[in-house]
């Protein structure tokens, strides 16, 4: 079964891009809330989708906090391990 976590956009109801990983998709949220603020991600979504449901996984400042703590997730582990 195939599964794309996708970003989706509220306000418009348009897709925003889909990645193969919940990692990839968090990457992109990331690089889009370093380029333009926390705001930006405002009115996102990501959803992981399969050829049978479609589960919200997180929303707006629910999805950029969780961006966020896997950043930081991300760079305990990275620091632990040198």
């Amino acid at each position: 079964m195939a599964v794309a976590f996708s970003l989706w956009e509220t306000r418009s109801g348009n897709i925003v891009s889909a990645h193969e990983t919940e990692a990839a998709a968090l990457a992109a949220v990331r690089e889009t809330i370093r380029v333009h603020g926390r705001t930006a991600v405002a009115s996102l979504v990501l959803a992981r989708e399969t050829t049978r449901s479609t589960r919200i996984i997180a929303a707006g400042d629910a999805l950029a906090d969780r961006t966020l703590m896997t950043e930081q997730d991300t760079t305990d582990r990275s620091a632990a391990s040198t």
